[in-house]
């Protein structure tokens, strides 16, 4: 996976790339279930790029950050992503 990262454009130190962690997703999901069925918890988020990604594979997510500003940044970014057609 190439990902044109620039690192002073990141929301978290140990931000992960969202395409990344789409096929990583789409090696775990259960293949006999719709995705609009599929909840994936991150208790861990960060900036959130695994809820960005369960979002743009049409999954719901549930996630959970210790850190407020972290969690606060990450919200915002999931807030802001365009909704989808399904």
């Amino acid at each position: 996976i190439k990902v044109n990262y620039e690192r002073f454009n990141r929301l978290h130190p140990t931000q992960k790339p969202v395409r990344l962690l789409e096929r990583l997703l789409a090696l775990v999901i259960p293949k006999d279930k719709p995705l609009n069925e599929i909840v994936v918890a991150d208790f861990f988020a960060g900036s959130m790029s695994c809820m960005e990604a369960v979002y743009n594979m049409g999954m719901k997510g549930i996630a959970t950050e210790i850190d407020k500003e972290y969690f606060e940044k990450g919200k915002q970014r999931i807030e802001n992503l365009q909704p989808k057609l399904f």
